[in-house]
């Protein structure tokens, strides 16, 4: 079993037994924190630089972004010991505010939404994920005709899409001479 850290673009050299700690909880922001020997002085870790650390073995322990590193020099060396503090990619989405009506996504999938936020709040951040979407919701967007045998309508919302009328018009009369009310034998 041997670890790879990597932060930024550097890997970094710690030693392993003492210098990794994973706290993975449930329903809360995973962290890490690493210590980092620098022998050269010249490798200083910043906020929000990626950081990744992976088992020869079990794959990837943990993937997130620096949240601070402090810094200790060993006089006279130039070797700096840095410990780093991790948080995983939830920060990502934490940086972001969901602001929107309601309307929006009232009543949709779980899908649509998650793409919708995906699309307009993490894209920013550089989420990325392969999915289609299209959503349409005016009148304009329907009347562009681009789905065959379908109509625009104003009468559900801000506007919709229905289906064209199919066929020739019937119309149907009946007649009946006997009242619905009455018996006869």
């Amino acid at each position: 079993m041997s670890l790879t850290t990597t932060i930024g673009p550097s890997v970094i050299t710690s030693p392993q037994e003492q210098s990794l700690s994973i706290d993975d909880a449930n329903n809360e922001r995973s962290i890490a924190q690493i210590t980092a020997q620098d022998p050269t002085g010249t490798q200083h870790f910043q906020k929000g630089q990626q950081i990744s650390v992976v088992d020869s073995t079990l794959g990837t322990l943990f993937a997130g972004n620096v949240n601070d590193s402090l810094e200790t020099n060993l006089v006279p060396n130039a070797q700096i010991n840095s410990q780093v503090n991790a948080i995983d990619y939830t920060y990502l989405a934490d940086k972001r505010t969901y602001v929107d009506d309601d309307s929006r996504n009232a009543g949709q999938f779980a899908g649509t939404i998650a793409t919708d936020l995906l699309q307009r709040y993490l894209a920013i951040e550089g989420v990325v994920n392969q999915y289609a979407m299209r959503r349409d919701t005016f009148f304009a967007d329907f009347a562009q005709g681009i789905l065959a045998n379908t109509i625009p309508a104003n009468n559900v919302g801000d506007g919709n899409l229905e289906l064209s009328p199919a066929g020739a018009a019937v119309s149907v009369t009946e007649c009946s001479i006997r009242g619905w009310d009455t018996q006869q034998y």
